[in-house]
């Protein structure tokens, strides 16, 4: 499988909010969403920990596609 994109990212998470879905006047689309990621790790003192972030994304033009 070839991809054709330079740089790209995979985030795994939940979807904090629900998405929202924008269109421009000149009918390019816009999608906003909240997502909250975890991060596991081991500490200096041996003990596991986890930290919880959350990020807003979004998508622009062909990316804002939806399947159904």
């Amino acid at each position: 499988m070839t991809n054709s994109l330079k740089n790209s990212v995979q985030l795994i998470g939940n979807i904090g909010k629900d998405i929202v879905l924008s269109t421009f006047d000149n009918g390019n689309k816009k999608a906003s969403m909240v997502i909250a990621t975890n991060d596991y790790y081991t500490n200096n003192k041996g003990e596991k920990s986890k930290s919880k972030q959350n990020g807003t994304t979004r998508s622009l033009g062909q990316n804002c596609r939806t399947h159904g």
